[in-house]
């Protein structure tokens, strides 16, 4: 069996893995989607290492991409599902959040936790479709359909350009509309000359923080936007919130704009468009599906806490259980001074397998993040170019402070709350993603060179280092500053 590091989620717990991942396996997609596609094979480690098996990730892309190409309409109405089944989960969420748990019974406290761990199950689906898929589809359009009508109607635009215009999403998703209302939020406070301590400005900032405070957690992880963090950011950006509403504006427009036009240039068939449509509600989901989980964990938090009161467990110590010993400790109404220790254990390290419906821990004296020391990393070309610079390593919304022109920006993954430093890097490398991932698609926007899907760059370079980057053939070298300078 080849274990193949998918990427590095940081310290997400636990539970959340011991949830979700029986929503994986083929037999469960199997039972509830009537598809024949999934992961049997997984295991994550306390540094926050994913890994699966390539062999499942081969059969489920190649699978998915028969299904789409077969039974597009089919298709497009499973997709459809991802949202309706998205919007009913986060809506129960919402409703668990506002109920008084401590005057429940056991029995309904144990029948929220049955519910909340189907839903979470049913919805990995929607993790396992995009991450699977991703190369398959990237191949087959821009074998099938781009280069095709490149090569007959002469389009000026290289493969890559055309791809990434044609599956961008034009709806917008949870972080876009945070930053639309926080914009119309500072519009609404300069045009009416309002102090920040006037008690209506006070009001609309609590009002932006119950929708989306959750916006800087990441899953079940990372502190929720407080108060002090929303009127810092008001103060910095109060008076440039009619250009950057405007630009905001300007750019959904100018996107949609050259989409309407290379469709019609192309001259697409119905099928070509159905599948089209297909592959950008593909791209949507791949950030939809986190943001639910990361959604519907904040607003779980609360049930979490009440949960490990009552187990004289802190929310750290309960988020190290596994799903089953939660369910034993609703039933018994306690957690063993056993289990109290063995989670103090699995504090320190551990591996955690899941493999088809069993699962496992093995402990470990130490498990060590892995340092790579390589003077070269390899990725995947999303945006071409050649380049050197100095490297900022962005994992969280607070280090964004950190970029400053010209900064060749390395993470995990970019999201559309990126878009304010995107504009000032002189590259980005990312350790995640496909072509169709949100850093493949802004840079061919934004025409910065980029690399994706380096797994470990992250890991392999440190603020300040000097590297240089070919983005034409997918590499990333270290450098001296002799050299760069």
């Amino acid at each position: 069996m080849h274990w193949k590091l998918f990427a590095n989620r940081g310290r997400v717990p636990i539970l959340f893995f011991s949830i979700i991942f029986p929503g994986y396996c083929f037999s469960y997609i199997r039972k509830k989607r009537g598809l024949n596609v999934g992961q049997d094979y997984k295991k994550v480690d306390s540094s926050g290492d994913v890994y699966f098996v390539e062999r499942d990730f081969k059969i489920s892309g190649s699978r998915l991409l028969s299904f789409i190409i077969k039974n597009p309409i089919k298709a497009e109405r499973l997709l459809k599902k991802c949202f309706q089944e998205g919007e009913s989960f986060i809506k129960f969420a919402n409703k668990i959040e506002k109920q008084k748990l401590e005057i429940l019974s056991q029995k309904e406290i144990l029948k929220i936790w049955r519910e909340f761990k189907k839903r979470s199950q049913d919805f990995a689906f929607w993790l396992v479709v995009p991450q699977t898929i991703d190369k398959y589809l990237e191949k087959y359009l821009i074998e099938k359909i781009i280069r095709p009508k490149i090569k007959r109607y002469k389009v000026s635009l290289n493969e890559n350009d055309v791809l990434g215009l044609i599956i961008k999403p034009q709806q917008k998703i949870f972080i876009e509309e945070e930053q639309e209302d926080f914009l119309k939020l500072l519009q609404w406070i300069k045009k009416n000359k309002l102090s920040l301590r006037d008690p209506k400005v006070q009001l609309k900032i609590e009002k932006h923080l119950s929708l989306y405070a959750w916006t800087s957690t990441h899953l079940w992880i990372g502190k929720p936007l407080t108060r002090q963090d929303l009127i810092k950011e008001i103060r910095k950006k109060l008076f440039k919130a009619e250009s950057l509403l405007e630009e905001l504006g300007q750019r959904d427009k100018l996107a949609k704009k050259k989409f309407n036009s290379l469709i019609k240039q192309l001259n697409f068939s119905k099928q070509e468009k159905l599948i089209i449509k297909i592959a950008k509600a593909i791209v949507f989901i791949r950030t939809y599906r986190t943001d639910t989980y990361s959604l519907v964990g904040y607003r779980f938090r609360k049930f979490f806490t009440f949960l490990a009161k009552q187990f004289d467990l802190t929310f750290k110590d309960f988020s190290y259980l596994k799903a089953c010993e939660v369910e034993e400790a609703i039933r018994a109404w306690d957690v063993s001074s056993k289990l109290k220790k063995e989670i103090e254990t699995r504090k320190k390290a551990f591996v955690y397998y899941s493999i088809k419906d069993k699962e496992r821990i093995i402990y470990k004296a130490k498990i060590k993040e892995r340092k790579f020391i390589t003077k070269e990393i390899r990725g995947k070309v999303a945006y071409p170019g050649q380049l050197k610079g100095k490297v900022k390593i962005v994992l969280k919304k607070k280090d964004f402070a950190k970029i400053k022109n010209k900064d060749i920006l390395v993470t995990s993954m970019t999201s559309p709350d990126f878009m304010v430093i995107l504009k000032k890097v002189a590259a980005i490398i990312t350790n995640e993603g496909g072509i169709t991932c949100h850093a493949a698609i802004v840079s061919r926007e934004l025409g910065i060179p980029c690399i994706i899907g380096t797994k470990i760059a992250t890991r392999a370079l440190k603020d300040g280092d000097f590297v240089e980057v070919d983005a034409n053939k997918g590499t990333v070298k270290i450098i001296k500053e002799n050299e760069h300078k």
